[in-house]
C-alpha cells in the first residue's frame, strides 16, 4: 500500500499524466478509477468534520506531489455529498474544501503543468435555462443551492486557471447511474426504481412524466472523464466547458417502462407534488458541440439490466465508499 489509497508506483501508465482522484469511493470517481486503475485516489471524505476533511486532502496532495516531480498531472474533483434538495450550508461546505484543495495544489504542485477536472451537474446549472437543447454555450440558470454551488465552484476552478497558468476542465454531466449509487442518497431514480421491485416499497416521484433526461451509465462517464484530461486537454490558463451526456435523452415513463421490461415487473410508483418546486428542469435535452473521444457505448436498457443483475446478487446496490 502506497501513501496513496490506490495506485502505487508513481505518475500511473497509460497516458503520461500522473492523476490524483478525489472522491474516488463515489460512483463516478470509482468509475474513473476503474478508466484509469493506476491513478492515486482519496476515497473516504469525512465530510462530518470539515478541517479532518480538509487535512486529508492536503495530505494526499503533498503525497502526490512528491511522487509526480516535475511530471504532468491531472486532478478529478469528483467529491461531494450534496444533492439537488441540499441545503445551503452542505453546498458550502463542498464549496469551501474545493477552495482550499486549489490553494494546496497551488502550494505543492507546478500549475503550469497540470489540470484540475471538476465534476459539475447539467441538473443543477441547467433547472432554469430555456431552450433546450442545450450545449456548452448555454448559460446556467440555477434554481436550488446545489446548483448555485456548483456554479460557485466552476468560477473557482476558472480564477484559478488564470491566476496560476494551469488548465481546467468543467465536466457538465448529465444523470449517471450505475451499480455505484450511493444507498444514502436521496437520488438516483433508476437505482430506486429497480429497489422498488424489490422491496415492493413505491418512488415517490414529484417531476411530471414527461420530464426528459440524458442517462449516462458510470463506467462511459468514467471514461469520458479521462478523455476530457487526456485527448481534449485545454491550453494554460483556459478553461474548457464538457458536457458529458448520452446521446438521446428519454423521459420518466421511459423509464419506468425500461425498468418494467427489465425486472418484468410493475415498480411501484407514488406521485407527488413536488417538495422543491422549480428546482427540477422539465427539459433538459442537451446537445453537445464536441463529441466525445469515447463513444458512449451502452444501451440504456443494457445499463439498466445491468444494475438490475448487480441488484439481485446482492440484494442492493454496491455502495459508494465515502
Amino acid at each position: 500500500m502506497s501513501r496513496f489509497e490506490a495506485g502505487a508506483d508513481g505518475p500511473d501508465a497509460g497516458g503520461g499524466v500522473a492523476m490524483l482522484v478525489l472522491g474516488a469511493g463515489g460512483m463516478l470517481g470509482s468509475a474513473v478509477l476503474r478508466a484509469r486503475p493506476n491513478a492515486h485516489a482519496v476515497r473516504a471524505i469525512p465530510w462530518a468534520d470539515p478541517e479532518a476533511a480538509a487535512v486529508r486532502i492536503d495530505g494526499a496532495v503533498r503525497a502526490f506531489a512528491d511522487e509526480v516531480g516535475g511530471d504532468r498531472w491531472a486532478v478529478v474533483w469528483a467529491a461531494g455529498r450534496s444533492v439537488i434538495a441540499s441545503d445551503a450550508d452542505d453546498v458550502r461546505a463542498e464549496s469551501t474544501l474545493l477552495t482550499s484543495t486549489l490553494e494546496a495544489l497551488s502550494r505543492r504542485l507546478e500549475p503550469t503543468r497540470g489540470c484540475v477536472l471538476l465534476a459539475s451537474s447539467v441538473g443543477g446549472l441547467y433547472a432554469g435555462s430555456t431552450g433546450a437543447p442545450f450545449d456548452e454555450s448555454t448559460e446556467p440558470v440555477p434554481r436550488s443551492e446545489y446548483g448555485q454551488g456548483k456554479l460557485v465552484q466552476e468560477e473557482a476552478v476558472r480564477a484559478w486557471a488564470e491566476r496560476t497558468g494551469g488548465a481546467a476542465v468543467l465536466a457538465r454531466i448529465a444523470t449517471v447511474y450505475g451499480t455505484g449509487q450511493d444507498p444514502t442518497k436521496e437520488q438516483g431514480l433508476v437505482t430506486r426504481l429497480c429497489r422498488s421491485v424489490l422491496s415492493g416499497r413505491p418512488v415517490r416521484l414529484y417531476a411530471p412524466l414527461d420530464t426528459r433526461r440524458h442517462f449516462v451509465w458510470e463506467d462511459d462517464a468514467g471514461r469520458a472523464l479521462v478523455d476530457l484530461l487526456q485527448a481534449d486537454r485545454p491550453g494554460l490558463g483556459e478553461t474548457a466547458v464538457r458536457l458529458v451526456a448520452g446521446p438521446t435523452s428519454t423521459t420518466l415513463a421511459e423509464v419506468i417502462r425500461t425498468v418494467e421490461r427489465v425486472t418484468r415487473r410493475t415498480p411501484p410508483v407514488l406521485r407527488a407534488p413536488d417538495p422543491v418546486g422549480l428546482r427540477h428542469a422539465r427539459d433538459l435535452r442537451l446537445r453537445p458541440r464536441s463529441a466525445p473521444a469515447t463513444p458512449y457505448a451502452t444501451p440504456f436498457l443494457v445499463g439498466v439490466a445491468r444494475l438490475w443483475r448487480s441488484l439481485l446478487r446482492t440484494g442492493r446496490p454496491v455502495g459508494a465508499q465515502r
